[in-house]
Order: C-alpha cells, then sequence, then structure tokens
C-alpha cells in the first residue's frame, strides 16, 4: 500500500484515548489523511457511512480500515447498503467480544479482513496487525490506551488525555479539534500549550459533574451483590468517575444522559462478565467493562430503566 493513499479510509471510536490513538496510528503509519470518528449512536454512524459514501463516489475503489468499534449486525447492514455500488475491502480490527451473527455476517459478505484479540486494545491489535515494531509514538498509544481501557489509570497523560477527549466530543462537539488532536499524537505531540488551555475548561466542568454526581448515587442489591448506579453527564469517563467514589463494588452501572450505559465490575470481581450482562440489554463490550446505547427519552425515565436493567441483573446473577 502507497504512504498517504488518498483511496484508503480509517474509521475509529472518538471517544477515548483507544480509539483516537488507533486513528492516529493510521495516520502515523499508512499515512491516512481521510479519517472518520464515529461512535455506536446511530445518527452518528449512519453520518459516518454517508461520509464514507462520499469518499467512495469520487475516489472509486476504496480501502476502509475501521478500528475500536465492535462488529454489530445493524453497523454492517446499515455499512453494506450505503456502500452497495462502491467496490471496497474492509479491514476491521478491534478488541470487543464479537458475537457470532456479526461475524458470521462479515464472512458472508466477502470483503472484510478481521483481527480481533480481547485480550489487548484496539491499538494494540492495529499496531500488531500492520506489524509496526520500536516506534516510540505508537508504544506510547499503546501504553495510554491499556491504562485507559483497563481502567488501570495510572500514565500521567490518561486521565488528562480523556477529559480533554470527551470535552471535544459532548461540550465543543468539534471534530475539527478531534482530528487535530490525531494529527499532533500521530506526531508525538501529545500535550502542549493549546492542549493544556482546552483541558483546564474539561478538567472544572468534569469535576463538578463528577461531584454533583457522587452526592446522588442509587444503590441497590441484588443477589447479595452491591450495585451503584450512577446517572451522571458524558463529560466525564465512567473510570474516573469511579476512581472518585472510591467505595468497593461488585458492579457498577453508570448512566449517562446521552444514552449511553456503563456496566463496571469490581476489581476482584473476575465472576461477573460485563459483556454478557450488557448483551441481555442489547450492547456488549468486555468481560471487565462493557456497555449499550438506549433512547435517551429512557434515561429520563428513572425507575422504568432502573427497574429493566435490576431485572436483567437478577436473570443474570441466577443462571450463574
Amino acid at each position: 500500500m502507497i504512504f498517504g493513499d488518498e483511496n484508503v479510509i480509517g474509521v475509529s471510536h472518538e471517544e477515548d484515548i483507544d480509539g483516537i490513538g488507533s486513528a492516529a496510528i493510521l495516520l502515523r503509519v499508512l499515512g491516512v489523511r481521510n479519517i472518520v470518528l464515529t461512535n455506536y449512536h446511530r445518527e452518528k454512524w449512519y453520518y459516518a457511512v454517508k461520509k464514507i459514501r462520499g469518499y467512495c463516489e469520487s475516489l472509486g475503489n476504496i480501502t476502509i480500515y475501521i478500528t475500536d468499534l465492535n462488529l454489530k449486525k445493524w453497523m454492517i447492514n446499515s455499512l453494506d447498503h450505503g456502500l452497495s455500488n462502491c467496490v471496497k475491502k474492509i479491514y476491521w480490527i478491534d478488541h470487543h467480544l464479537w458475537d457470532k451473527e456479526s461475524d458470521e455476517l462479515t464472512d458472508k459478505l466477502g470483503y472484510y479482513v478481521k483481527y480481533n484479540d480481547a485480550k489487548h486494545t484496539a491499538s494494540e491489535n492495529l499496531a500488531e496487525f500492520l506489524g509496526v515494531k520500536e516506534d516510540p509514538v505508537v508504544d506510547l498509544i499503546k501504553i495510554l490506551s491499556r491504562d485507559s481501557d483497563f481502567g488501570i489509570m495510572q500514565h500521567f497523560l490518561t486521565e488528562p488525555l480523556t477529559d480533554l477527549i470527551r470535552y471535544l466530543v459532548y461540550i465543543k462537539k468539534s471534530k475539527a479539534l478531534l482530528k487535530k488532536l490525531v494529527r499532533k499524537i500521530s506526531r508525538g505531540v501529545f500535550w502542549d500549550y493549546e492542549t493544556e488551555l482546552l483541558w483546564k475548561n474539561a478538567y472544572k466542568m468534569k469535576r463538578e459533574v463528577v461531584e454533583n454526581t457522587l452526592r446522588n448515587y442509587i444503590y441497590k442489591e441484588v443477589d447479595d451483590r452491591k450495585i451503584y448506579f450512577f446517572f451522571t453527564e458524558p463529560v466525564t469517563s465512567s473510570y474516573s468517575l469511579l476512581k472518585s467514589f472510591g467505595e468497593k463494588y461488585d458492579l457498577a452501572i453508570v448512566i449517562f444522559s446521552n444514552g449511553s450505559i456503563t456496566i463496571v465490575r469490581g476489581r476482584d470481581k473476575d465472576d461477573i462478565d460485563c459483556s454478557e450482562i450488557a448483551r441481555r440489554l442489547g450492547g456488549g463490550g468486555h468481560r471487565h467493562i462493557a456497555g449499550v446505547q438506549v433512547r435517551r427519552r429512557m434515561i429520563r425515565e428513572k425507575d422504568l430503566l432502573l427497574q429493566r436493567i435490576i431485572n436483567v441483573l437478577r436473570e443474570y446473577f441466577e443462571k450463574k
């Protein structure tokens, strides 16, 4: 593949270090200039497909790298429909636990090449897939992606970068600033004066949200398990929130106002499979952390949503 080939499209998750880092690796290693950043909100994904279709119409044959996005049937179908008149090859490089039906659908379509190892992050898998060795920038991206995605949160850059990314997505709502961050990281610039100024605003807003959330959590016991529910704003990440919480829990359910729900198990609760709980709610993810996307109106119907989740948890624990 020619470095900087304009017929190559990169599609990545926009909400965390792993997704932004994966996009930066595509830019650094392959010179991918056409980057599409998206997430699991259906309108965002449909817009991404429309964007990719525009590239196809102007460029002809295209190669697409999709990273740090779970393989979902509805996403695959919308991509197949939207690019029906396009000659394409799609590389889907991820680290989530894929459901069998979605995996088999991509095999049936015949134009997918897939690489997935749930023991690593998407950035780590992408670097491995591309054969990247001894690149200090890629190595730091891999360290930060693992530190954030696995909830370690020990590197001094992990939490500030997470704050910044979520601020750019949900407060500034700026694809331009997100892509600028991707370009900086691809060159090895993880922090600078402009980043610092943006982060100061992000941090102040996050602290206010976290403090308010921690005053209003809901505690439940399900099958003798300690379950904590948090209703919050997406300017904070679930790990940042729980780091500030400090209490021991079996399971934490973080419910964001934008319709995202994150399920996180406690540090020593390896018997709990968050991906299975999320699957029962219509989502997916990893054993240690998983998520589901619901309509925003369901978030406003707090009591009904809580009862639905509790019913799913009871069913899950009863069958263990």
